[in-house]
């Protein structure tokens, strides 16, 4: 019976090959890097929802279209709702 040589995943191996560690090949965020996103922010929090697959699609291509976000429709959405 031959010795079969186990197989390295390919991320394994790229790194392999690259000759860094494990450690090293990610590419942590710089310690010193301003955080701007709204995650960072004190004054954000992060809200779920359930809504019907068919919506969520039909909203992610119109945010492509208008080149916005989902985060920016909700908050619209939800400012003018609580202006009612």
């Amino acid at each position: 019976m031959a010795s079969a040589k186990k197989q390295l995943n390919p991320f394994k191996q790229v790194i392999q090959q690259s000759g860094q560690s494990r450690e090293t090949a990610a590419s942590p965020v710089p310690p010193d890097a301003e955080k701007t996103g709204r995650r960072s922010r004190e004054s954000y929090t992060q809200v779920g929802a359930y809504i019907p697959k068919a919506l969520y699609k039909d909203v992610q291509r119109r945010l492509i279209d208008q080149d916005r976000n989902f985060s920016e429709v909700v908050e619209e959405l939800l400012t003018s709702y609580v202006a009612k």
